[in-house]
């Protein structure tokens, strides 16, 4: 199959759109015809010209976020008279957006989306929509480590050993909620929080947060998988759609890690995790102290609840949707 592919494929690899894109390229190519374009280029008229003279089969744009996205995607789908076009949506967007867009026709035939809730609304509208949050994890690269290992990188990353170790890994800025972090400092635990170094950083954020005695890090770690193997705990407090991807990846990765994880019930994550083997979902202050206490207790199990999101299963299931979708 001839597939184009619209995303992120170009930067480091500290965010999660451009991962995603990344990762599914690397494995489509194995066995199918792959173009890819990254958005950030659609003003150049190479961009264009790639566009015309592949004449793909399918089209998948991997992040739309916004009306502009279904205007790019329509244009490419009439420029190369492709025969399917597919988008995801991995951020959510206003409900106004999403009937616009099908008033005026502009909708692709397949939307693959992060909400159940918002999958039934675009089939009300007469938008074909499919649940499937996209997302993944390389359970190779993110793995459990053993206690030796962890006191090894430790002191690599100039960790005392005996610390309880509670991670977030993501944007330092307020939208996120990153400042529940602060309340966990102390007691022994050490917070750790590994800034993008893709987006800029909320100084007063920063500031709190270091104040706190919280380790802020904003470099890029080409070796990321070793500062997940050092932790104990990893904790996702973001509660604001615009501020993260549906299915965050981070929370994919400390699972695989075998880490347990503390998190709200954020975007597509209660559908497809229940609370337990170490998973445990808090929204409140006291309830993510509270819950940074009870992991200290427990034996987790959180990577064998996340193996169905290797990244070459995830592709698997795609291409099973682009098959269907081509014999309709």
């Amino acid at each position: 199959m001839r597939i184009c592919l619209l995303g992120e494929f170009k930067g480091k690899l500290d965010e999660g759109m451009r991962k995603t894109s990344f990762n599914i390229l690397n494995l489509l190519k194995e066995k199918h015809e792959v173009l890819s374009l990254d958005l950030r280029e659609i003003f150049k008229r190479d961009f264009w010209s790639a566009v015309k003279s592949f004449e793909p089969d399918l089209i998948h744009y991997l992040h739309g976020s916004s009306f502009r996205s279904f205007l790019v995607l329509r244009m490419i789908f009439k420029m190369t008279h492709s025969s399917k076009s597919v988008m995801s949506i991995m951020k959510l967007m206003p409900s106004s957006i999403l009937r616009f867009a099908s008033l005026l026709n502009l909708k692709p035939d397949l939307l693959l989306v992060p909400s159940k809730n918002l999958c039934e609304y675009l089939k009300k509208i007469k938008i074909r929509a499919e649940f499937f949050p996209l997302g993944g994890v390389d359970l190779e690269k993110f793995r459990p480590v053993s206690e030796t290992e962890k006191e090894s990188l430790r002191e690599k990353y100039g960790i005392e050993k005996e610390r309880f170790v509670i991670l977030h890994v993501g944007h330092v800025k307020r939208g996120r909620n990153v400042l529940v972090l602060k309340e966990l400092q102390g007691d022994n635990n050490q917070v750790v929080v590994v800034g993008s170094t893709s987006t800029k950083a909320d100084q007063d954020v920063l500031r709190e947060l270091q104040r706190a005695g919280c380790k802020v890090w904003r470099s890029y770690f080409e070796k990321i998988e070793e500062i997940y193997a050092m932790a104990d705990c990893y904790v996702f407090p973001t509660k604001s759609y615009r501020d993260a991807v549906q299915l965050p990846l981070s929370v994919l990765e400390a699972m695989a890690c075998n880490l347990p994880v503390i998190t709200t019930k954020f975007g597509s994550l209660p559908h497809l995790f229940s609370e337990g083997d170490g998973l445990i979902y808090a929204e409140t202050e006291d309830e993510f102290v509270k819950a940074a206490r009870i992991v200290r207790e427990i034996e987790a199990d959180t990577r064998s609840r996340v193996e169905k999101f290797g990244w070459r299963e995830v592709v698997r299931r795609l291409e099973n949707i682009y098959s269907n979708l081509k014999e309709i």
